[in-house]
């Protein structure tokens, strides 16, 4: 066996190597989610436009994974209109791995859209939006981002685990909307061009 790369351009099978001694390669750098995006593996989970009416926390956004491979959040997203009755900001929480409350048990489907328009290709999860008064019961809070805006984070889901987003409107808040969203892309994509 050789310990040294051919020059064999043209021939699928050998490598270029220049009159420098180099290598030659040829890459293209795409990002993860417009990977996906292209494969049919990047979906939006998104709630509909809501109006809370009072200053109690809502469960408006949850998702448990039933893929096989594991799922990534990789953006959030929030429309928030301006509230009635207080110029304070309101509270988004972050969930790990909710599986109780009435977002659940009183289950409403969330809309799921893949990325890729025209794919015919499904998210496997259980995806639910919330209204004003829903619950999360348990799970860990861990994250108390700023409202307002695209939130840039990024959140494995492994098979079997969920995660959940609630907003608390500032105190004195008779009215306000709001919408809840994020991209979801499987994790390990094992997709390949040969």
């Amino acid at each position: 066996m050789s310990d040294f790369i051919k020059d064999g351009t043209g021939s699928g099978r050998n490598a270029k190597v220049g009159v420098a001694n180099r290598l030659h390669t040829h890459s293209l750098a795409v990002s993860v989610p417009s990977l996906a995006t292209s494969l049919g593996d990047a979906f939006n989970v998104s709630s509909e436009l809501v109006t809370l009416t009072t200053a109690g926390e809502s469960a408006l956004l949850y998702i448990k994974n039933n893929e096989e491979e594991a799922l990534s959040i990789i953006t959030e997203f929030v429309n928030i209109g301006t509230a009635t009755g207080s110029t304070a900001k309101g509270i988004i929480k972050f969930y790990l791995n909710p599986s109780a409350g009435t977002i659940v048990s009183d289950a409403t489907e969330a809309q799921v859209l893949n990325r890729s328009i025209g794919n015919t290709q499904t998210l496997t999860a259980d995806a639910y939006k919330g209204a004003e008064g829903k619950t999360f019961t348990d799970g860990s809070i861990i994250a108390l981002p700023s409202p307002g805006g695209a939130i840039t984070s990024e959140y494995i889901i492994p098979r079997g685990t969920s995660f959940g987003l609630s907003y608390t409107p500032a105190t004195g808040t008779t009215s306000q909307q709001i919408q809840i969203g994020f991209l979801v892309i499987r994790k390990y994509i094992t997709h390949t061009t040969d």
